[in-house]
C-alpha cells in the first residue's frame, strides 16, 4: 500500500469514528457524489402528487406513529410522499425524548412500493438512479434512527414496501398479510437498500431464494424465515372487539387517565404494536437517553470495524454514566427498592 493510499484509509477511518462519536447520522450519498443533488431530486419528486405520509408524535409516551397513506393505490409512494417520508424521518432523528416509532399503512394495507406515475417521471437510467439514491439515503436514516422502530405489516408489502419493512428494527405481521419482493417480475433488482438489509437480516442463502423466486411470502413463512418478529393471530373482528373492550375499561378510569382511543392514533391495529413495544421493552420505565444510546451503539457496531466500534461504545457509555437514570438506578439498589 503506497503512502497516499494509507493516508486515504486513515482519513476514512477517522471520519467514520468522528461520525460515530459525534452521534451524527451518515448519508449513503452526500451532495455531489455520483451527481447526487438532493434539492433537484426533491423538486422533481414533489411534482408527482398523491397520498401523504402522516407523522404523529406523542411526547408523553415517547412513541411516534408514521402512517403511509395512499389507499387508492395500496399505499404506493408518490414522489411527494417520498419527500415527506424523508422529512419525517429527519424530524424524528432529532427527537431527544423519543423512544419508539411504529410504521404502518392506512386501511390495513402496508405498502406497494413506488407509484407508477412517479416511476414514469424517473424513466431514464440516470433519473432512476437518482430516485434509488434518494430512497437509499432516506431508508438508511430510518434504519439509523436512535429510536426502536417497528413495522406493522397488514395486507400486502410489495416491492419497495417489502424493502421498507427491512429498514425497521422489528417487524410485526398480521396472519393474513403477505410480503413479496416482486422486483424480478418487474425486470428489476431492489434499489432502496433492500438487498443489503435483507442479507443481513436473514442471511445470504435465504435472501437469494426470496429475491430469485419473487414469490408471495405468507405471514407464517415470514416468521419461520426470521423476516418478522411476531405473528399477530387476531382477525379484524377480534381486533375491533378487543380494542373496544379496552376502550370501555379505560373510559371508566381503570388504569388509564383517559380513554384508549384518545391516547394514540384512531387506527385500531396500531394498539397491538404499542402493546408489544410496552410489554417487550418496558418503555414507560425506560429513560429515552439510555434507550437511544443503546440503539446508537448497536447501529454503529454493524457499520464500524471492531476497534472503532469499541471506541464508539466507550464514548456512548461515557455519555450516560452518572446521568439521571444511572444515579436513580444506583439509589434504588442502595435502598433495596
Amino acid at each position: 500500500m503506497n503512502k497516499c493510499r494509507k493516508v486515504l484509509v486513515v482519513k476514512s477511518r477517522v471520519e467514520s469514528f468522528l461520525y460515530a462519536t459525534n452521534r451524527r447520522f451518515s448519508w449513503v450519498y452526500k451532495e455531489g457524489e455520483n451527481g447526487y443533488d438532493n434539492r433537484a431530486i426533491e423538486e422533481t419528486l414533489v411534482t408527482a402528487q398523491g397520498g401523504s405520509v402522516d407523522l404523529t408524535v406523542d411526547h408523553d409516551t415517547g412513541i411516534s406513529l408514521l402512517k403511509i397513506n395512499n389507499s387508492a393505490k395500496r399505499n404506493a409512494f408518490s414522489g411527494n410522499m417520498m419527500v415527506s417520508l424523508k422529512k419525517a424521518v429527519e424530524k424524528l432523528s432529532s427527537w431527544k425524548n423519543g423512544k419508539a416509532l411504529i410504521l404502518y399503512g392506512a386501511n390495513h394495507q402496508f405498502c406497494s412500493g413506488a407509484d407508477l406515475n412517479t416511476v414514469r417521471r424517473f424513466s431514464s437510467k440516470q433519473e432512476g438512479e437518482k430516485m434509488c439514491m434518494y430512497m437509499q439515503n432516506t431508508l438508511t436514516l430510518l434504519h439509523q434512527l436512535p429510536l426502536l422502530t417497528v413495522a406493522f405489516v397488514e395486507g400486502k408489502a410489495i416491492g419497495g414496501g417489502a424493502e421498507l419493512l427491512t429498514a425497521c428494527d422489528f417487524r410485526l405481521i398480521n396472519e393474513d398479510a403477505e410480503i413479496q419482493f416482486v422486483h424480478k417480475k418487474m425486470g428489476l433488482t431492489p434499489g432502496w437498500g433492500g438487498v443489503t438489509r435483507l442479507v443481513r437480516l436473514i442471511g445470504r442463502d435465504k435472501a437469494l431464494h426470496l429475491l430469485s423466486a419473487s414469490n408471495k411470502i405468507s405471514a407464517q413463512d415470514a416468521l419461520h424465515l426470521g423476516l418478522v418478529d411476531k405473528l399477530v393471530q387476531l382477525t379484524q373482528r377480534d381486533l375491533f372487539r378487543e380494542i373496544r373492550a379496552r376502550a370501555e375499561l379505560a373510559s371508566k378510569d381503570l388504569n388509564h387517565e383517559k380513554p384508549l382511543q384518545q391516547l394514540y392514533s384512531p387506527d385500531i391495529t396500531v394498539h397491538i404494536a404499542i402493546d408489544w413495544l410496552q410489554t417487550k421493552f418496558d418503555l414507560d420505565n425506560t429513560d429515552p437517553k439510555v434507550l437511544q444510546a443503546i440503539k446508537e451503539s448497536v447501529t454503529c457496531c454493524s457499520n464500524l470495524s471492531l476497534l472503532e466500534s469499541l471506541k464508539n461504545e466507550r464514548n456512548i457509555f461515557k455519555s450516560v454514566w452518572g446521568g439521571e437514570a444511572n444515579l436513580k438506578a444506583l439509589d434504588e439498589i442502595k435502598f433495596g427498592k
